[in-house]
């Protein structure tokens, strides 16, 4: 998943003419299997929110409000892979 996750998202960062986070694919990584585990188990707490991964990172936390916002409807069925990771880019 990393592989083709992260040429995806450095081919939207470039097309946006944005500068690439730092680990860009662990931010989306974390977010996934933490939202998944959270609708499979309510009150379930993900590890980078308890663990504090998205305020211990600066690129981290600026990426958590574009994941929210652009990842999760497509966790959600709702919009491309591909167009998410665009939307994320441009508001990098």
């Amino acid at each position: 998943m990393d592989d083709s996750l992260f040429t995806m998202v450095r081919a939207s960062f470039r097309e946006a003419g944005k500068r690439l986070p730092h680990d860009p694919t662990h931010a989306f990584i974390f977010f996934t299997a933490g939202e998944v585990m959270r609708k499979l188990f309510p009150g379930y707490v993900p590890f980078a929110e308890s663990g504090g991964l998205w305020t211990r990172n600066a690129d981290f936390a600026r990426m958590l409000p574009l994941l929210r916002a652009h990842w999760e409807p497509y966790l959600d069925g709702r919009g491309s892979m591909e167009e998410a990771a665009r939307r994320i880019a441009a508001g990098w």
